[in-house]
């Protein structure tokens, strides 16, 4: 049976929402886990990477899909935040003056006697050595229903929940692709101090509306 160009059940994709989460909420509709979604519905492997690089093809398919924009999709994904916030997504081809860019540009933030010699190895702006960390705001996960997980949580940018004001934890033996709000038990929410919810309200400005109010 040829499967339909148009999902008749999706919810709408939160602001910052990773493409993971929203594919996890998407199969949810219809009693599946996004790997049945990826392999059966899509056609794609089932360890995809959603959330990082997803093939530009499937992003496509899953626009045509879902009627959600392409802008709207890629953006969900790390490799829509390029180049405007990451260089690039490929631990395997860094881009050798990337480092500097980052780190040497301003002097007064880094003098000439603190840089080091040369560029770490696969060195990446913002982008953890061991891939995504696997964080999440406690109260979002607590909410009823299927909250939205958010693409910035994986990232060393931010260290609290935008909505809540509380910390985010980490989940290590969290299965990828897995929806959290399955697991029953998660750690006790624990409220950030005035100066971090300062902080990362302005980091989540300049994500979400491009700009900062100083």
């Amino acid at each position: 049976m040829k499967p339909s160009c148009r999902w008749p059940l999706h919810p709408s994709p939160a602001e910052g929402e990773s493409l993971s989460s929203w594919l996890s909420r998407t199969a949810h509709c219809y009693g599946l886990s996004v790997q049945d979604l990826l392999v059966h519905d899509l056609g794609w492997p089932a360890d995809t990477d959603l959330d990082v690089s997803p093939p530009p093809s499937l992003q496509a398919m899953i626009a045509e899909r879902s009627g959600v924009g392409l802008d709207r999709v890629r953006i969900m994904s790390l490799t829509g935040w390029q180049p405007w916030l990451l260089d690039r997504v490929n631990p395997l081809a860094p881009d050798p003056a990337a480092f500097a860019v980052y780190a040497r540009q301003f002097a007064i933030l880094l003098p000439a006697r603190r840089r080091p010699p040369c560029s770490p190895p696969l060195w990446q702006a913002w982008m953890p050595l061991t891939g995504g960390l696997p964080r999440a705001c406690p109260c979002c996960l607590q909410d009823s229903g299927e909250p939205p997980l958010m693409l910035v949580w994986q990232l060393p940018l931010m260290l609290s929940c935008p909505r809540h004001g509380c910390l985010l934890k980490t989940y290590p033996n969290h299965p990828p692709h897995k929806p959290p709000w399955e697991e029953p038990d998660y750690d006790t929410p624990e409220l950030a101090d005035d100066g971090v919810k300062s902080m990362d309200a302005r980091t989540w400005q300049a994500l979400t509306a491009g700009s900062v109010n100083l």
